[in-house]
């Protein structure tokens, strides 16, 4: 079947025109189509990446010997470096966030080291068990919803409450 160049000539109009047409279709203005300057206060904003685990240095136990039995937890001093702030460290007891704030220690380009130290009494809820216990000490940053992965150590009393480490 062929078609006459005339009848090919008026369809091509026609496709043109529905092309055009589409292309030139109207647009309902909306609010998100205007912008109006906004000014700051000349603040400056940062940005703290959290996908570096801060890293423990040290894991220090102080201890109290009871003679003859052996020795028992005092204070654990936990020492780490962080890519984060301050106010975004936090230091878990198992499952329980610590309630002493870390001191900063020093800082170094896009660093923190910290330090904090929690007494035999703060730690006494976590660690009354008499057969001895383990307590994983978690320190990671966080900021809303948003965290870093974490660093730990394992915090081991013995029977009794004797010969802790932590590893």
């Amino acid at each position: 079947m062929t078609i006459r160049r005339s009848t090919r000539a008026g369809l091509a109009a026609v496709g043109i025109l529905a092309l055009l047409s589409v292309g030139t279709a109207s647009t309902t203005p909306t609010e998100a189509a205007w912008t109006k300057p906004q000014y700051g206060a000349g603040g400056t904003i940062s940005a703290v990446d959290l996908r570096t685990a801060p890293t423990i240095t040290s894991c220090t136990l102080t201890t109290v010997a009871i003679v003859p039995v052996g020795v028992i937890l005092d204070t654990v001093t936990i020492k780490w470096k962080s890519t984060a702030p301050p106010m975004m460290q936090r230091v878990y007891f198992g499952t329980v966030l610590g309630t002493v704030t870390p001191t900063l220690e020093a800082t170094s380009p896009g660093e923190y080291s910290y330090t904090v130290t929690y007494s035999k009494g703060l730690l006494e809820s976590l660690l009354t068990n008499l057969l001895g216990s383990t307590t994983v000490i978690t320190v990671k940053a966080e900021g809303g919803t948003w965290a870093s992965p974490a660093a730990t150590k394992s915090l081991r009393v013995g029977l009794l409450g004797l010969n802790p480490t932590c590893t």
